[in-house]
């Protein structure tokens, strides 16, 4: 049997391309057949011919480092918001009704309103059996997917079968600290490097794990769920009890962490993502992420249960516009570059700006800050490299 030829490179030149922390004009890309792209630099001759993209602007895709793919049709907009409990009560009793979409169509429809929306690789906690999608749709419609089984086990028991999961996954997601008993978190971290957890989110979360009371509590209550042994001041020392305040933690959302104990969690190598758009829908007083730490956190959506949309410049706009103490470059590096780095993704496509006649800014500061506005265009379609 012949092997398969290796597919020729290409050769593409957009009006600019955003590259880092660099927009380059008139450059010619050179794209392999790996999913590489490189800048073709001064003196080297592309082998076949350039494909022009007059009156376009590329830059990487942007990557949410947390969503959750269920609830894409959740009525979230007549539901409580606060506490956080009442918010909860009404996610449950609408996952009950038998009208809704099934985990994986919920899945499916979520991964199409990300793609068109220019993102280009997501993490995603699956807190529903099949809320994946179909393998095969997936890999057609949204190749740069990572999908982590999300845990809650307040009990202190964990299954043979879990643990054998468990073992054979690239990253686990655990729910909360208030949802998860400290025996499975420390066999989770001990036994995962890469754990995704809801860390530090709300005050309901901070009254539960200090004293065992609370919104929280009485809902456990309700359900007839265990209360979790052990209390802590702080989301922040349960998390370094269990063994995860470490590199290979993403600790998502934050939004009622102090300054202190966002500078814990940096100086340990913990990864932070923050969901604007959540936190708008929370009503939820913004964090000083420019105070604190040294770098924007990632940024991730959420669902549908507590987002307008699932859309990375969505949340990208409402960043540069709640933390301003960033650039609109630090933001934008944080949800392409950054995000793509945390989460280990390659090969992720380019996502194409029509200009429509507007003069391209001269530089990268520029370019962000004009992505970060109203004016700026919108996004054409995502360009696979592979």
């Amino acid at each position: 049997m012949e092997s398969k030829k290796a597919q020729a490179p290409r050769f593409l030149q957009p009006e600019a391309t955003l590259l880092g922390d660099t927009l380059l004009h008139g450059v010619v890309l050179a794209l392999d057949s790996k999913g590489g792209v490189r800048a073709l630099p001064p003196g080297e001759s592309p082998s076949s011919p350039v494909e022009v993209f007059e009156g376009e602007c590329w830059t990487q895709s942007p990557v949410l480092a947390h969503a959750h793919l269920e609830n894409f049709d959740a009525p979230s907009s007549d539901w409580p918001r606060q506490p956080f409990a009442d918010w909860v009560r009404s996610l449950l009793a609408w996952r009950s009704e038998d009208s809704r979409l099934s985990p994986s169509d919920s899945a499916h429809r979520s991964l199409e309103e990300l793609k068109q929306n220019g993102c280009g690789g997501v993490l995603a906690h699956m807190s529903e059996p099949g809320a994946n999608s179909l393998p095969h749709e997936r890999d057609e419609l949204f190749p740069h997917l990572r999908c982590w089984s999300e845990i809650f086990e307040p009990g202190e028991a964990m299954s043979r079968e879990l643990r054998e999961l468990l073992q054979k996954t690239e990253g686990v997601a655990l729910h909360a600290p208030f949802s998860v008993s400290q025996s499975v978190a420390k066999w989770v971290f001990q036994n995962q490097l890469h754990v995704s957890i809801h860390l530090g989110e709300h005050s309901d979360e901070r009254e539960f794990l200090e004293y065992g009371s609370g919104p929280l509590a009485h809902l456990f209550e309700e359900r007839g769920r265990p209360i979790p042994e052990g209390r802590f001041s702080s989301s922040v020392d349960w998390l370094e009890a269990v063994g995860g305040l470490r590199p290979g933690t993403l600790a998502v959302h934050c939004t009622n962490l102090k300054k202190e104990e966002f500078q814990r969690l940096e100086e340990a190598g913990v990864s932070i993502a923050w969901c604007p758009g959540t936190q708008r829908y929370f009503c939820r007083e913004t964090p000083d992420f420019s105070g604190a730490l040294s770098k924007p956190p990632l940024l991730g959506c959420d669902s549908m249960a507590s987002n307008e949309v699932l859309d990375p410049m969505w949340e990208y706009r409402l960043a540069c516009e709640l933390v301003p103490g960033f650039s609109p470059l630090e933001w934008w590096t944080s949800l392409t570059q950054t995000g793509a780095e945390a989460l280990n993704l390659t090969g992720l496509p380019l996502l194409r700006w029509e200009m429509g006649g507007h003069p391209l800014p001269v530089d990268a500061e520029a370019f962000c800050q004009w992505l970060s506005s109203e004016e700026a265009p919108g996004h054409g379609n995502l360009f696979p490299l592979s």
